[in-house]
């Protein structure tokens, strides 16, 4: 039997990334996840459940396609499916004052969640239009962004 379908998760964490990978895993579809914690350092590796887990910094433009690349190397193929679920928040150093993020910590938000969407999204569209003229369509492709907000710290 062909291993299922690809399913890429940018951003994986316990909560939305653990629930879409339980959920796409159930679906039969080959499970990757990237993260900053991600790997041991020395490659993918993987989870118990048998996931690709891939550490990276999704603040880092270059990183994506070293991403995409890691999945094809170690699933045998493409992503049909792509889900954005990355999030960075710098908290504000006076509460209430959104004014007062500091300038690197707010560059480093929109790195992760605007501009790391943006290239995400280009670098699976760079794949799957390579993929589509190979094989005279391809099958149905599919990005995802969840609109993550990172959980308000409690105090």
């Amino acid at each position: 039997m062909a291993p299922g379908p690809i399913v890429l998760i940018l951003g994986s964490g316990p909560r939305i990334g653990a629930a879409v990978a339980s959920r796409f895993h159930k679906l039969g579809y080959q499970v990757a996840l990237v993260s900053r914690p991600g790997s041991d350092g020395n490659g993918p590796t993987r989870t118990p459940e048998g996931y690709l887990k891939i550490g990276a910094d999704l603040a880092d433009a270059e990183a994506y396609a070293g991403i995409y690349s890691s999945v094809q190397e170690a699933l045998g193929g493409v992503p049909s499916v792509v889900v954005f679920n990355a999030a960075s928040l710098t908290p504000a150093a006076e509460p209430g004052n959104m004014f007062s993020v500091p300038l690197d910590g707010f560059q480093r938000d929109f790195d992760v969640s605007v501009k790391g969407a943006f290239v995400a999204a280009r670098e699976a569209y760079r794949l799957w239009s390579s993929e589509s003229e190979a094989n005279g369509g391809g099958a149905k492709r599919q990005f995802i962004m969840t609109g993550n907000k990172l959980a308000r710290p409690r105090g």
